[in-house]
């Protein structure tokens, strides 16, 4: 007989057996441990103008409001031809004020690309 689990189903199984196996005095110490950690900034790492170190928590929570940020900005977008036809528009002007600004600048970056990869070869 062979019984096949999910990762999930199989991580739910154990870590069950191993809170029911504990007493409770050390269920109390764990859970403590489990939220100080997600609560605990980071060690601070590089320089002293970094970002302030976060915890886990709020990594989470700035991850999750910004997932949902975005699924809504893309529902609200994808029902809005108007505000399409407008983001469209200012991408066009955009790109052609950058053509028309620095023409003779990517003229000779593209050409000397396209020398090097002549002599390369």
């Amino acid at each position: 007989m062979q019984i096949d689990l999910s990762d999930e189903q199989l991580q739910a199984i154990v870590s069950g057996a191993v809170l029911q196996a504990m007493g409770t005095e050390a269920r109390d110490t764990i859970m403590k441990a489990a939220i100080a950690h997600l609560l605990a900034p980071e060690e601070q790492k590089g320089g002293y103008y970094r970002d302030k170190p976060k915890s886990p928590l709020q990594r989470a929570f700035e991850s999750a409001v910004e997932l949902y940020a975005t699924r809504s900005a893309r529902e609200w977008l994808e029902g809005n031809p108007e505000a399409q036809a407008q983001i469209q528009e200012v991408y066009v002007a955009a790109y052609q004020k950058m053509i028309a600004d620095y023409k003779p600048s990517l003229i000779e970056k593209i050409a000397d690309r396209m020398a090097s990869a002549l002599v390369d070869r």
